[in-house]
């Protein structure tokens, strides 16, 4: 397939492209979907949720997760469009660029000096995760020792936005770029109705954030 136009549909399989011992590029936040229409599939009729894991009834059969394992090409994820703060700034009369936020144009590399970090103070604080306090506190499986490491990296020219991988099991859409299928972007995720029951749904599955009857009732016009 040399020209796959439109929109596909798919569901994550792979979720982790630096345990892939033949992915050269190491971690660049994508996933392996099998896409329908598009990956490899026998004749068999799959019926499932989530795709993987032999203790769930249902799954991807094992023939078609070792061909989409072998075979299949890792997938971006598109992330929304950033803001200003994500590029590096330019100023044309200097012919000049810096990494810092200042309008000051006098610290745009007339020296060699690139510019600054903004808000270098956040470089001095560390930041911890969920798993530090340890098993006995948050009923993990472990104390991530890690967990003091993470610094911000608030440099003008950083990637700054919302963004998360899919896990396996996601559904999603998938788009090839230029219509080749070596470039699969992933491009937004399809919610399954248990998904939605999670976000919006309260117990007996009430749901007091989800447009409800007030939306889908036909009322007569208040008189003013």
């Amino acid at each position: 397939m040399s020209n796959l136009l439109g929109l596909y549909k798919g569901v994550v399989v792979f979720d982790s492209d630096v345990a892939d011992s033949k992915n050269a590029l190491g971690a660049t936040g994508r996933v392996k979907v099998k896409i329908e229409g598009v990956s490899y599939s026998n004749s068999e009729s799959e019926s499932y949720r989530y795709p993987r894991g032999k203790n769930i009834t249902g799954g991807i059969l094992p023939e078609n997760i070792k061909h989409i394992d072998n075979y299949e090409t890792w997938a971006y994820v598109a992330a929304p469009v950033m803001g200003e703060s994500s590029m590096g700034k330019y100023n044309a009369s200097r012919d000049a660029a810096s990494t810092t936020d200042s309008s000051d144009i006098s610290l745009f590399g007339l020296d060699g000096n690139n510019g600054s970090p903004p808000a270098a103070q956040f470089g001095l604080n560390s930041v911890g995760d969920a798993y530090v306090a340890g098993p006995d506190v948050l009923g993990t499986s472990g104390v991530n020792t890690y967990g003091y490491n993470y610094f911000c990296d608030n440099r003008s020219n950083i990637g700054k936005g919302v963004y998360a991988i899919p896990a396996v099991g996601t559904h999603v859409i998938i788009q090839f770029l230029n219509g080749s299928k070596n470039y699969p972007i992933i491009i937004g995720v399809i919610n399954s109705i248990s998904d939605i029951k999670r976000m919006f749904g309260a117990e007996n599955n009430a749901g007091p954030s989800y447009p409800n009857a007030f939306s889908s009732t036909v009322q007569p016009l208040p008189q003013v």
